[in-house]
């Protein structure tokens, strides 16, 4: 009769673990996963720069590269 109730204990803590583990991954994925905070939260913070990094390099590819490279040449012997 002991062995049965340890069994059935044995089973109560695995099931118990497993929910546990299953809560761990679903916590995990909400957190860290594709569409989880953190990646939210850098989008946030990384899209306002990478808008001017790209407005940059258009400003660059229109007035062609020497005349941007004369203009940044004249502003730093201005300075």
């Amino acid at each position: 009769m002991k062995a049965f109730v340890l069994l059935l204990g044995f089973f109560s803590v695995s099931a118990s673990s497993h929910a546990q583990q299953k809560e761990i991954e679903q916590l995990q994925a909400k957190r860290f996963g594709p569409d989880g905070e953190v990646f939210e939260q850098q989008k946030f913070l990384v899209n306002p720069i990478q808008n001017r990094i790209c407005q940059a390099v258009q400003q660059v590819a229109k007035k062609g590269l020497r005349s941007y490279l004369r203009q940044a040449q004249r502003s730093d012997h201005a300075a």
